[in-house]
């Protein structure tokens, strides 16, 4: 993976990230703040490997890389779905 196509990859994905900002405040008001982090993540996931397809390169990922990124993903939505912010009933 090249550095242009990495510094593609942030440029774009923080690019749209922002554009949306307004409508991932939202979520705030009916899920935990985490649900930003997780968002985040899988706008980056997504515009990266968007790049790198269209740009028709290859990232070999080690297999420990890809079990840590699994698991911190699976926690935070297990945080999303059982853990509501303070004060809010429904």
């Amino acid at each position: 993976m090249s550095l242009k196509s990495v510094m593609l990859s942030l440029l774009l994905s923080q690019a749209l990230f922002l554009c949306g900002l307004p409508l991932f405040l939202q979520l705030l008001l009916y899920l935990n703040p985490l649900v930003i982090m997780v968002v985040w993540f899988c706008i980056l996931l997504f515009v990266s490997f968007a790049v790198l397809y269209f740009r028709g390169e290859t990232v070999r990922v080690p297999r420990l890389l890809g079990q840590a990124v699994l698991f911190g993903y699976s926690l935070s939505l297990l945080v999303l779905l059982f853990f509501r912010p303070e004060g809010q009933f429904v």
